[in-house]
């Protein structure tokens, strides 16, 4: 938890070799039911740490990925009031939508519901409604309700209505490199 809360290990390129030493923690869940992933998606909703939390998700899904069946163990995983680390980060506002990307990927559910009733999915439609509604240049929404809505760019798939669709991604970088730092 306190590995990737903080951004030193990102400012240094050190997690990686962090991981190693932590690996046997990378399972342990705190008393809120929460494991390294909610963790992750929490510290990308603090000032200027998105970065910083996508470079810690690329070395932790690294790591697992030679452990498929570990990792479908603990990507889902509901913490205290039912969120999953991507219903987390598809509530956050800005820059989470590539590490919401990176654990649909990496197995993530986007039906679990938490304790409010929400799964990931309608916190991606209420993001679309919220920036379609703030934006002039956008015509009133038509499409019915069934109608398959997702965050532009994203690359998450959304399903309403029992089709899935699959938006254009960006590429991914291979292996763990640091992302490109923000501009000012």
């Amino acid at each position: 938890k306190r590995s990737v809360s903080f951004s030193n290990n990102f400012d240094k390129w050190s997690f990686a070799a962090l991981l190693e030493l932590l690996q046997i923690t990378i399972f342990t869940i705190d008393k809120d039911d929460q494991t390294v992933f909610h963790h992750v998606a929490i510290t990308a909703g603090q000032k200027s740490k998105i970065h910083a939390s996508r470079y810690y998700l690329e070395c932790l899904l690294q790591k697992l990925a030679q452990h498929p069946s570990e990792l479908a163990s603990i990507i889902n995983v509901q913490d205290s009031v039912g969120d999953t680390a991507l219903t987390i980060a598809t509530r956050l506002k800005s820059g989470a939508k590539r590490l919401a990307k990176m654990l649909v990927d990496a197995g993530a559910d986007l039906k679990i519901r938490n304790r409010t009733g929400k799964n990931a999915e309608d916190y991606l439609i209420e993001a679309e409604q919220a920036a379609s509604s703030s934006s002039q240049n956008v015509a009133p929404n038509a499409s019915s309700a069934n109608a398959t809505k997702s965050s532009r760019g994203s690359g998450i798939a959304t399903r309403s209505g029992g089709a899935r669709q699959q938006l254009p991604e960006k590429p991914s970088s291979t292996g763990v490199q640091p992302p490109s730092q923000p501009t000012a």
